[in-house]
């Protein structure tokens, strides 16, 4: 599985399938934290949280970066 770190040296995008399989599973273990949220209000919510980037310019490892934080959220609640 890659690292953050793999995915950043990459400038932030997953380009392997060991990349784009890490980034599936970061993304899994965030949706476990809200599991009454479809992905996309995963995403959205993680997203809107984290910049004013629109989601379509938000790189790979960002996404994971967000969706983490967000999931630190609402494990707290």
């Amino acid at each position: 599985m890659s690292t953050p770190e793999e995915i950043l040296r990459s400038g932030g995008r997953a380009v392997t399938a060991k990349d784009k399989r890490a980034v599936i599973e970061r993304l899994y273990a965030a949706w476990c934290a809200f599991p009454d949220q479809r992905l996309g209000q995963l995403i959205v919510n993680a997203c809107s949280a984290r910049s004013t980037s629109p989601l379509f310019y938000t790189e790979d490892e960002g996404l994971c970066v967000a969706a983490e934080r967000y999931a630190k959220i609402g494990a707290k609640k």
